[in-house]
């Protein structure tokens, strides 16, 4: 492929040269159809002046840039669009190139990538300020731990109004949550709308699962287990009092809200998973795939129970909830997934009876 020089006006050729000269990042808009650069933190612009179809002479500006930036007019698309969606940019690729040549995708696999700085973040949100990006980004503890980052926090809780796919709304909430992006006011806001928005409350489960807002108080004997356990240190027991006390109470009821209407199917999954992972692996043999009267069966045969310090034998059905809930992850609601797409009230029928079998070790632990 060759550049149609005689798409490209003079004018405009000598200018993209000289703005692509001094350029630290480039930004098109083919709607105006003005090319944007950044040096220094001044904003430069082209308006372009077709000679032909716009989208023609947009593809001849493309086609510039790129031969000015890489050395050939093929661009972007051609030699590294099947990295963009992993951020598997090779680790030679000049990652100052990626902003200058004014494809969005080039600059998703710069915000993906593990190489990327906070320089290279500013430059990245000046060039396509989305919220895809801004999650991208916030995956990075360096970006997370500079100035941008709380730009890109804020960015995110402003247009998280209008997002409308359940998983964006999880991963925003659980990005902004991490430590220093958010004042505690807009915390409490965000906790505040999850009662309505439970995939709101999924971020916050994976997040800050000890640290939910509006804490509960402890279970009533958690003093007296935490004196029993004062010279146990298991892994079992050590689980045992993070539920009982206070931010184990207010998780677990967390986690009830939302499995009493989750309302669409990746809430509901990710709430087990949210569950499974909080207890994690205690050693249950549940089998592949189990359902909840496989998983009470595992746990009536663990094999830990002649283990057990001899504190924990008035425990035993607490000690049974735990080991339940450990074997809890989505497959518990695949076979009604299988079965049906539906939402809201109708979906939360038809989970209950896996639903209130979980619901049931819960309260156990709740007392």
């Amino acid at each position: 492929m060759t550049i149609d020089s005689e798409q490209l006006s003079h004018e405009d050729s000598l200018r993209l040269n000289v703005l692509m000269a001094n350029a630290e990042a480039v930004r098109i808009d083919e709607n105006y159809m003005v090319v944007y650069g950044l040096c220094d933190g001044r904003e430069m612009k082209v308006e372009l002046n077709p000679t032909c179809r716009d989208d023609r002479y947009m593809s001849s500006v493309r086609a510039l840039i790129s031969d000015i930036v890489l050395g050939h007019p093929e661009g972007y698309p051609v030699y590294i669009s099947a990295w963009t969606r992993t951020g598997q940019l090779s680790s030679d690729a000049n990652l100052e190139d990626m902003l200058k040549l004014g494809e969005p995708e080039a600059v998703l696999a710069l915000a993906r990538n593990t190489r990327l700085s906070v320089r290279l973040a500013e430059l990245a949100w000046w060039a396509v300020p989305t919220s895809e990006i801004a999650r991208h980004m916030l995956q990075h503890a360096e970006i997370v731990q500079g100035e941008v980052g709380q730009t890109l926090a804020r960015h995110l809780i402003e247009h998280l109004p209008f997002e409308t796919e359940p998983e964006e709304m999880i991963e925003t909430i659980r990005l902004v949550l991490q430590s220093g992006l958010v004042e505690a006011a807009a915390r409490e806001r965000l906790w505040s709308q999850s009662g309505r928005k439970q995939a709101y409350r999924i971020g916050f489960l994976q997040q800050q699962p000890d640290a939910l807002p509006l804490q509960l108080t402890a279970r009533a004997d958690f003093d007296e287990t935490r004196e029993l356990l004062t010279q146990v240190q298991d892994r079992l027991s050590q689980l045992l009092l993070r539920l009982l006390d206070a931010p184990g109470q207010t998780y677990l009821a967390a986690v009830s809200d939302v499995l009493h209407s989750p309302g669409n199917q990746v809430v509901a999954s990710e709430i087990l998973n949210c569950i499974g992972s909080y207890c994690g692996d205690l050693g249950v043999a549940c089998g592949e795939r189990p359902d909840s009267d496989a998983i009470h069966a595992a746990v009536n045969a663990w094999g830990g129970w002649a283990d057990l310090p001899d504190v924990l034998h008035g425990l035993e059905d607490e000690i049974k909830a735990i080991l339940f809930l450990s074997c809890v992850n989505e497959e518990l609601f695949y076979p009604v997934f299988a079965r049906t797409t539906a939402s809201g009230s109708l979906l939360r029928k038809k989970l209950q009876p896996v639903s209130d079998r979980i619901l049931e070790q819960i309260r156990v632990l709740q007392g």
